[in-house]
């Protein structure tokens, strides 16, 4: 019943955020574009007198630098904080340990099958398809700048986060990987999904009508939140990696958005990106899910859950 609701909230807020955030946005945009425009039309403003003419039209990129510059602020901060708590065995690592005893106690079969499932949505092993596919998408559409764009996204999450794990050594709640992957701070799971389906919907969204715009940002959301809560409900990761891989893949994102928005870069074909996307996540995602199941499902196994202890 809790985890239900739990997955109702997750469906609700991205649903919530869908319907509501794209118009509170696009209204202060407009508003601040059009109070450009006015003062830079009137050749006694104080703005129109010393902006040079060939700047005018920079000016109105503003609004949308300052809309993704707020996520990106916010990302950072909220990664560099939840970094230092870490380092520093501060209260969030209690909480860590109260969400991780918590969520253990509700866990059952059916859940965990389910969870097993959409965790694996976030590995390599369609992450990587996904990836190649778009990539291969937008060279056949001459797209190169978004291509290039997207192996930026996706090569400097993944080496970001590389880089603070070996740096971090912060172990699992349990012991279910080898090497690098050992360890547990920040979660790659939950920075990859943000970098990599945020991104490709921001690409999409550009293209689409404005139903297929709240669709496919609908989808990234629940996918995203979906693969993040997997991580913690499994004992993947304790709370704090998984937030701060978001934090950070969000204020990446953002970061990217900004600069390839300014380029002006026209978009791919939405219906055939999205239809090649969609093939690509659909086969890698069931190959790999009914592939693995009974590896992951030992992986991922309850009674492993008690085999260590928090650090």
């Amino acid at each position: 019943m809790i985890l239900t609701l739990i997955l109702t909230l997750i469906v609700g807020s991205a649903w919530l955020a869908v319907a509501v955030l794209p118009y509170a946005a696009a209204g202060l945009a407009t508003r601040s574009i059009t109070a450009i425009n006015r003062h830079l039309d009137r050749d006694e403003t104080w703005i129109a007198r010393r902006v040079p003419q060939g700047w005018a039209a920079r000016l109105l990129d503003l609004p949308l630098i300052v809309l993704l510059g707020i996520p990106l602020v916010l990302g950072l901060w909220a990664f560099f904080g939840i970094l230092d708590e870490v380092a520093e065995g501060a209260r969030i690592v209690d909480l860590d340990k109260i969400v991780f005893e918590y969520l253990k106690g509700l866990r059952s079969a059916p859940f965990d099958r389910a969870m097993i499932a959409v965790t694996g949505l976030g590995d390599a092993y369609v992450v990587m398809p996904v990836t190649l596919a778009g990539l291969l998408a937008l060279s056949v559409f001459k797209r190169w700048r978004a291509a290039l764009y997207l192996i930026a996204a996706t090569a400097g999450a993944g080496i970001f986060v590389a880089g603070v794990k070996r740096f971090i050594q912060r172990p699992r709640p349990v012991s279910i990987y080898d090497g690098l992957a050992e360890y547990s701070f920040p979660s790659g799971h939950a920075c990859m999904s943000v970098v990599l389906y945020g991104f490709l919907a921001i690409l999409l969204i550009q293209a689409a009508t404005l139903a297929w715009r709240r669709v496919a940002a609908f989808a990234a959301l629940v996918l995203i939140a979906m693969i993040s809560f997997s991580r913690i409900y499994l004992g993947a990761h304790w709370l704090s990696d998984v937030a701060a891989g978001l934090a950070f893949g969000v204020a990446w994102v953002a970061l990217l958005t900004i600069l390839y928005l300014r380029h002006d870069a026209k978009p791919p074909p939405a219906a055939v990106f999205a239809c090649v996307l969609l093939a690509a996540f659909a086969i890698a995602g069931y190959i790999h899910t009914t592939r693995d199941a009974a590896n992951e499902a030992s992986r991922y196994a309850l009674p492993n859950l008690n085999s260590k202890t928090h650090p």
